[in-house]
Formats: structure tokens, sequence, C-alpha cells
């Protein structure tokens, strides 16, 4: 979502405090951390991934979505991400959540075909792959506007 969602929104609008926000080492790390302790595990642990577990991948999204509408309640109104936000028109928000989710399970669908690999070098390549797809960015004008910005 932040490399293909957030960050792009925010060049867009020239929101020079959210890509702040966006690139600082603390959502990085929340963001990007996980990623590479998943993909450690992919590459080194022995725990057997069948595509009977995808639903476990579905019931994560729905868990995802369902802590995100939670947090809102609870904060008063504060949604992090504005693809969550249940005050959305559900014409707008069931389409997205339903992709959310789908992506949850095609992501550890993924994971399953990887895994079912015994060739570190197939598992090590794909997942060097995945990461760098899924974390590099040209950021869309994003490190322009931030440099323009800090000369300003």
């Amino acid at each position: 979502m932040i490399r293909y969602v957030l960050i792009p929104g925010a060049a867009r609008a020239k929101n020079v405090p959210q890509l702040r926000l966006l690139f600082s080492w603390r959502l990085q790390v929340l963001h990007n951390a996980n990623l590479a302790m998943c993909a450690v595990e992919m590459v080194l642990g022995r725990v057997p991934l069948r595509m009977v577990h995808v639903p476990v991948g579905v019931l994560w999204g729905l868990h995802y979505v369902g802590f995100a509408w939670a947090w809102m309640l609870r904060t008063g109104g504060v949604v992090y991400y504005p693809f969550l936000d249940p005050t959305v028109p559900p014409s707008t928000s069931l389409p997205i959540h339903v992709a959310l989710v789908a992506a949850f399970a095609a992501f550890f669908a993924f994971g399953v075909l990887l895994g079912g690999s015994d060739d570190l070098a197939v598992k090590v390549s794909a997942l060097v792959a995945a990461v760098l797809g899924l974390t590099y960015t040209r950021a869309h004008g994003a490190p322009t506007l931030l440099r323009e910005a800090a000369t300003a």
C-alpha cells in the first residue's frame, strides 16, 4: 500500500509533510521489518505451507480490516489508511476491502508456491525479487519534492 497507493498519492498532492512521514525511519521499519522477517522465515523455515492454508491469508485480511475499524472507533475517528475508512460509502469501500483481502490471499498463495521449493537459490531469488518489488520505489517525484522543501 505504501509503494503503490500512499507515496504516489502524497506526491501527486505535493504533500511534503506526508512524504516526510512516509519516508521516515519509523514508518520504513514499521512497514518493512515484517516483510524482512517473513522473507527470512520463507528462506530458512521448514514450516510446510499448502494451498489449503490460503484461507489463512483471507482471515488475516479480514482481521486487518476489522482492526482498522476497531482502532477508528477506539481513537475517535483516527483512520491511518483512507482506503480502510468505514465512513466511505459501501459502493466505494466494499470493492476496496474485497481487493485488500484478495491481495492478502494472493500474497499468501505466492508464499505457498515459493515455500514449496526446496532449492535455496530459487527461494532466495524469488524473495529478493519480491522484496525489491514491494519496497523499492522511484517515489513518483517524492525525492524531488523533499529536496525542494529542504532548500526552501
